[in-house]
């Protein structure tokens, strides 16, 4: 695969995060190789809002992070979205930096000083990571696509300030299937199976075989 850097990204690019040294990392590739994953080594996913910042679900929810900062030294396999739609990579950036402003803004920020530390943690915010979904997914997927109204439907609940989690790969998909309605294609063209049931392997199989997706490179660790 051709080796990248941020000068070489996009927005809507999916990237796919490979296993690295850190035990939560470890841990999910050893459940998904237990459940017969596929691509076990793809153990989360965001999308990217420009060039250098993804957006993505993790322990904080719906977070956004520097690939030159906060991400430097992870490895990712990166998608992007085909000449067959390639509309649906800006609007789905779009929409990815909209869920995260939307957590952002009602979530609060606590801060102690611990001797001579200070410690700092978000609570609160609707899109709160979603860990007993990202479990129960492992199970392997099952169930269709949402329908169009049950996605606005979500994201009504989501703009109303309800809670309603995501776990990594689960809100890439979902993502990916909004925006690909408002693009003239029905959930099921974009991903076939409910968000909610697809973990980080599964997505990265569902990308392979996937003809609105292209696969563009590799990112290496440090290499930014």
């Amino acid at each position: 695969m051709e080796s990248l850097k941020c000068r070489d990204l996009a927005p809507g690019d999916v990237m796919l995060k490979v296993i690295d040294n850190a035990p939560l990392s470890i841990g999910i590739a050893s459940l998904q190789a237990l459940s017969f994953a596929a691509k076990p080594h793809i153990v989360h996913a965001g999308v990217m809002f420009d060039k250098t910042y993804i957006i993505e679900a993790a322990r904080e929810g719906i977070r956004g992070n520097d690939l030159r900062v906060q991400n430097k030294n992870m490895t990712y396999v990166v998608y992007r979205c085909s000449t067959k739609k390639p509309e649906m990579a800006q609007a789905a950036a779009n929409c990815a930096k909209m869920l995260f402003d939307i957590h952002q803004r009602r979530t609060t920020k606590h801060e102690i000083k611990l001797g001579s530390k200070r410690t700092s943690w978000k609570t609160g915010g609707p899109l709160s990571y979603n860990l007993a979904g990202a479990l129960k997914s492992l199970r392997g997927a099952g169930g269709d696509a949402s329908t169009p109204a049950e996605m606005d439907d979500l994201l009504t609940d989501i703009l109303e300030g309800k809670s309603r989690p995501f776990f990594c790969s689960h809100f890439v998909i979902y993502v990916f299937q909004f925006v690909g309605v408002q693009c003239g294609l029905q959930p099921t063209a974009v991903f076939k199976d409910a968000a909610a049931t697809v973990h980080p392997s599964a997505l990265a199989g569902e990308l392979e075989a996937n003809p609105y997706f292209d696969l563009v490179g590799i990112m290496m660790p440090g290499v930014r």
